[in-house]
């Protein structure tokens, strides 16, 4: 695993280039993606959408986290629908069933960045919003306090051709 440790010994998180090519694929629309110098606030009152991951030990490694435009863009424009759905759900934050299947889908096959950084697979276990309520699923400590260690987090702003941007926040452990 040594190839996959920056100059820090971190492991690597995928790269803004990477990221992009992969939302791209996985959308089928052009997609750019820039480095956010700020970090997206994953706080217990900000709003967010946030995934984590396990290792085959049941170790939380990794999370990522989408603010409310990126989580309604990410939710529509899988699904094919029209950008001004995605414009309604950023306004309320709140998600349809439909749209949370498929930004828990579009997170899902996310988990390749985990792959990639630790070599092995990693699998996902759930997508929680902020103000997740039963019988939603509550965004852990576990995953919140790996966003929390800056040095092993990447923040993107991701631009969907067509639906907008938003910001993502990637981490692992």
């Amino acid at each position: 695993m040594s190839t996959n440790l920056d100059n820090h010994g971190f492991l690597k998180l995928p790269d803004m280039f990477f990221v992009q090519k992969h939302f791209a694929d996985l959308l089928g629309r052009p997609v750019t993606v820039v480095k956010n110098p700020a970090k997206l606030k994953t706080g217990p009152t900000d709003k967010f959408f946030g995934a984590w991951y396990e290792l085959d030990d049941h170790t939380i490694c990794g999370a990522i986290a989408v603010d409310v435009p990126l989580g309604a863009i990410f939710g529509t424009s899988m699904a094919l629908q029209p950008a001004s759905i995605a414009t309604n759900l950023a306004k309320t934050g709140n998600f349809d069933e439909l749209t949370m299947e498929v930004l828990f889908e579009a997170l899902n096959v996310s988990s390749r960045f985990f792959h990639r950084t630790f070599e092995k697979q990693v699998t996902i276990l759930h997508v929680a919003a902020w103000n997740a309520k039963p019988p939603a699923h509550v965004f852990p400590p576990e995953a919140r306090a790996i966003l929390d260690k800056p040095a092993q987090r990447n923040d993107f702003t991701v631009t969907v051709n067509g639906y907008g941007a938003g910001t993502m926040a990637m981490a692992c452990i």
